[in-house]
């Protein structure tokens, strides 16, 4: 086997290709195992250390490689102790432990013996995990002895091998960033949309999209704003404009007239500051907030409740004086006595850490302003809280216990994969 075969800047072109699309390039493992003439071949993902919490993926399904691999690790395990002494070096394990000592391995004996698997036909590396990545490693092992081409053909395979699979954790680290900030962004009580370089519309949150919907001075055509008032149309366009072609603009601030009558809809719009860096590279050029003073709120009396400790009674209060009624009134309508309310608004003061009525009325209209609704179970105590979302929406509740493992094996003819979650957290 040529190192100068096309064969050879195939599998290169393939392994990032492959990793930058995916986490686990499975016919890959295929190709490379026929090539090897039907070598095994085990590429594993790990975080701290292998068959901790890590990810393995075979050419065959091979469960009792991770169970044996769990009870002999570090110790016990040749490839790994080899690996640790010369992390990050392509190896051909014979040139490196004696046959002698490979067959009298837990290793060979439990597992490479029972597969026809050879001492002499093994090879690998170890790359340790760290701030660029978590660690990698694979594993190749034949019924027959690989060729000087072959062991090289492997070797030159490595550092691609190495390098794309931490390119592909960086990306899916960044995609799971992504998520938790769209599912924030989707969750806000203002309408928030993204606007690229032809000013259209490229994503809008829930709040956005119910504002579109009501074509109450503002409206979504053909994935572009307009403003439902004639006279307005002309200022939201220019204004879009600017904020898209000039980098030292400030912020524009446009108010749009609504046919209802209801208070006009406010627009904020700012450039993105990802598109000064690379222009011709990003979707999101623009952003642009919706401010709907009109829109229903919230009830905060059991955020209130389930956040900070008040009572029922005392949850009630705070929303009625945060509304505009006295507390002298509240005691007439609740039917309590003016001491009494007085008693439950010291109580509300010293549990929100606030000390005048206007601190309270301020604080309850940024709760009820808040992404999040909040079902109590009853009584006084906190309950569940819960993200004001769709179908990414999510849910924090107060159970919860340590991390679950798992064990799965998939795979058709040829692969499989085992994963393991470990500890408190959870990996894969």
């Amino acid at each position: 086997m040529s190192l100068n075969s096309e064969k050879l800047l195939s599998f290169i072109l393939r392994i990032h290709a492959t990793h930058l699309e995916t986490l686990w390039p499975a016919q890959l493992l295929e190709d490379l195992s026929a090539e090897l003439g039907g070598a095994f071949v085990a590429l594993t993902r790990f975080l701290h250390q292998p068959f901790d919490r890590g990810e393995l993926m075979t050419t065959r399904v091979s469960k009792d490689l991770w169970r044996i691999g769990k009870e002999i690790y570090p110790d016990r395990f040749p490839w790994f102790e080899l690996g640790r002494a010369q992390p990050g070096k392509f190896v051909h394990i014979s040139q490196h432990i004696s046959p002698d000592e490979m067959r009298s391995s837990e290793l060979y004996q439990r597992w490479m013996e029972p597969q026809g698997l050879l001492v002499e036909a093994a090879m690998g590396s170890l790359y340790p995990d760290g701030s660029d990545g978590p660690g990698f490693g694979w594993f190749v092992a034949g019924r027959r002895p690989f060729t000087e081409g072959e062991y090289a053909f492997c070797r030159e395979l490595d550092p691609h091998l190495a390098q794309a699979t931490r390119t592909a954790w960086r990306l899916h680290l960044i995609e799971q960033e992504r998520e938790v900030a769209i599912f924030s962004l989707d969750g806000s009580p203002e309408g928030l949309c993204f606007l690229d370089a032809a000013g259209k519309v490229s994503w809008a949150n829930r709040a956005a999209l119910r504002t579109f919907a009501e074509a109450d001075g503002l409206t979504l055509e053909d994935d572009r704003l307009y403003a439902d008032s004639v006279p307005d149309r002309a200022r939201l366009r220019q204004a879009i404009e600017t904020c898209l072609r000039s980098a030292d603009h400030p912020p524009g601030l446009v108010s749009l007239r609504r046919p209802s009558g209801s208070r006009p809809l406010g627009l904020v719009m700012a450039r993105a500051p990802s598109a000064e860096a690379a222009p011709h590279r990003v979707e999101t050029v623009a952003v642009v907030c919706i401010l709907d003073m009109s829109a229903p709120l919230h009830s905060p009396e059991p955020v209130l409740r389930a956040l900070y400790g008040l009572t029922a009674a005392e949850g009630r209060l705070a929303v009625a004086i945060a509304a505009g009624t006295s507390a002298a009134d509240f005691a007439k309508r609740s039917g309590r006595s003016a001491e009494t309310v007085r008693t439950h608004l010291k109580s509300i003061f010293r549990k929100l850490g606030i000390q005048r009525q206007s601190q309270l009325v301020a604080f309850v209209h940024r709760v009820a302003r808040g992404p999040y609704r909040v079902e109590t179970e009853g009584g006084a105590g906190p309950g569940r809280v819960e993200a004001d979302g769709g179908a990414g929406s999510g849910r924090v509740e107060a159970d919860g216990g340590a991390g679950s493992g798992r064990v799965e094996a998939d795979g058709g003819a040829g692969s499989g994969r085992v994963e393991a979650d470990g500890g408190a957290g959870s990996g894969r």
